[in-house]
C-alpha cells in the first residue's frame, strides 16, 4: 500500500517535554483561541509561540493518574476528558476542575465533542451528555439491541453533518442518529475482522473517513457501502488522526507521515528527530505551518520541500 520513500528534509522541533504516546495512549494537539495545545498524561502543554516555548500546566485530582486524551472549548469552556474523568476551566492554565463522568470504574472516555449546545463523551457501550459541565451527565446507551459482540461495542469518535451524528466504534461498525437522545441505528461497514482500537471518524472532502493504524474505511453516503484500504503488515507504522490539507490525505504515524491523493495510494515520508522512536499524532496545518507532535516534541514544517533520495 505504502509503495515510495522520499523524504520531507526541512522540519523543525521545539522540545515540549510531555511523555511520548505508545501503542494504548495518544497527544492531541488543537489550536484554540490564539494557543497550541497538547495533551498529555496528567498535564497539558500550552504556547502562543510554539517554536519558542511551551508551557506544562498539571491536570490532576489527588495524584491520581490521568490520560487526557481530547481538548475542546465550547460555550466558554476549555473541557478535557481522559480515561475516567473530565477537566474543565475557563483558563488554561488555571482553575481546572476534575470530577468522574460517573460511577462505572470500568467506563471509559476516549473523544469530546461540543455540538449543538451539548457536551457530548464517547465511550465505551455509552454516549454521555449534557448542556452544562455542572450538571449530571445523561447516558445513552447505543448498542443494547445489537448483537455482533458479547462484550459491548467501544464509541471512539463522533461527528455531526448534514443533520446526522455518526459514530465509530469497535467491530466495524458505525452509529447514526438525528438526535442524541434517541433513534440510533447501527450499521456494520465491514464483513473483515478489523482490529478498531481508537479508530477516529472524520468528514473530510466531502467524505466521511474513519482512520485506524492498520487500515482505512471510506464512504460518501455513510448509509451506503464502503470501501476499505489496509495496511501491508510490513508497513504498520501506527497511523493515526487522518486529516486532508492542501489537496492530500495525511496521517502521522512511527517516524512516518503517509499521505496520498485518493485515500487508496500512498507514500509515506520519513521523519525523525532524536535518539528515541517518534510517534508524530494530530498533523495539521495551523498558520501556514504544518505541525504535529508527539509529546516530547513539537515539529513544524513552513513549506514541505520533497527530497527524491530513497531511504
Amino acid at each position: 500500500m505504502l509503495r515510495k520513500q522520499i523524504r520531507m528534509d526541512n522540519w523543525q522541533f521545539k522540545y515540549v517535554g510531555l511523555d511520548k504516546p505508545d501503542d494504548e495512549s495518544y497527544n492531541v494537539l488543537k489550536y484554540i483561541n490564539g494557543k497550541y495545545v497538547i495533551t498529555g498524561n496528567g498535564q497539558i502543554a500550552v504556547s502562543k509561540d510554539p517554536a519558542s516555548k511551551w508551557k506544562l500546566i498539571s491536570v490532576q485530582k489527588h495524584g491520581k493518574f490521568m490520560e487526557w486524551r481530547d481538548i475542546i472549548y465550547g460555550n466558554g469552556m476549555y473541557t478535557m476528558c481522559g480515561t475516567k474523568y473530565i477537566a474543565y476551566s475557563t483558563e488554561l492554565s488555571r482553575g481546572w476542575h476534575v470530577t468522574k463522568i460517573c460511577s462505572d470504574d470500568s467506563f471509559e472516555c476516549y473523544s469530546i465533542q461540543y455540538i449543538n449546545g451539548k457536551y457530548i463523551i464517547c465511550g465505551d457501550d455509552y454516549l454521555y451528555y449534557t448542556k452544562s459541565l455542572g450538571r449530571r451527565w445523561k447516558r445513552i446507551r447505543i448498542d443494547k439491541h445489537f448483537n455482533y459482540c458479547n462484550y459491548g461495542i467501544q464509541w471512539y469518535s463522533l461527528i455531526y453533518v448534514d443533520g446526522y451524528y455518526v459514530l465509530c466504534g469497535s467491530n466495524s461498525t458505525i452509529s447514526y442518529s438525528k438526535s442524541i437522545k434517541r433513534g440510533w441505528q447501527i450499521k456494520k461497514i465491514s464483513n473483515e475482522s478489523l482490529t478498531c482500537s481508537h479508530s477516529t471518524i472524520q468528514y473530510e472532502n466531502n467524505t466521511y473517513i474513519i482512520s485506524n493504524s492498520e487500515w482505512i474505511v471510506y464512504s460518501k453516503d455513510f448509509m451506503g457501502d464502503w470501501n476499505v484500504v489496509k495496511f501491508d503488515e510490513n508497513e504498520f507504522y501506527g497511523y493515526r488522526h487522518l486529516r486532508f490539507i492542501n489537496g492530500k490525505y495525511m496521517m502521522p504515524g512511527y517516524e512516518r507521515i503517509a499521505y496520498s491523493d485518493d485515500l487508496n495510494d500512498w507514500v509515506y515520508v520519513r521523519i525523525q528527530h532524536g535518539d528515541a522512536p517518534n510517534h508524530w499524532q494530530s498533523i495539521q496545518l495551523i498558520n501556514g505551518q504544518y505541525v504535529m507532535c508527539d509529546g516530547e516534541y513539537f515539529a513544524y514544517c513552513n513549506i514541505p520541500h520533497i527530497n527524491d533520495s530513497v531511504l
